[in-house]
């Protein structure tokens, strides 16, 4: 018996490699971080915030680019499962470790709630 349960695996005779470019990966990421939530509160958005709005999606823009830097920097040179609770604990900083554990923790169970309403 194999390690899959007996099923063996069907062979590819595709000659496509499983890659993903720099531009494939930004295209992914950028459509991540926008979601539909963006679109949908676009228009009370802009009558809130004028003419400020190009502005501030800038300004929030250049906040998820460090961000995403920041977590792929921490990801590519570190590369464990757990994310900013690893990453925490790996610096020193139990504390804060353990608060993003919980925090993430909570979102998940917090985005789970809010997603069956």
């Amino acid at each position: 018996m194999t390690r899959d349960g007996g099923r063996k695996r069907a062979e590819s005779k595709s000659s496509l490699t499983r890659t993903l470019g720099r531009t494939t990966a930004t295209l992914l990421t950028a459509a991540m971080i926008l979601g539909t939530g963006l679109f949908a509160a676009l228009g009370e958005t802009a009558d809130k915030a004028g003419s400020g709005l190009l502005l501030a999606i800038l300004l929030s823009g250049l906040v998820a680019l460090a961000t995403g830097l920041s977590a792929a920097s921490l990801g590519v040179n570190f590369p464990e499962e757990g994310g900013g609770f690893t990453w925490s604990r790996k610096f020193g900083y139990d504390t804060v470790g353990f608060v993003a554990g919980c925090a993430y923790l909570g979102k998940g169970v917090v985005s789970t709630g809010v997603i069956s309403l």
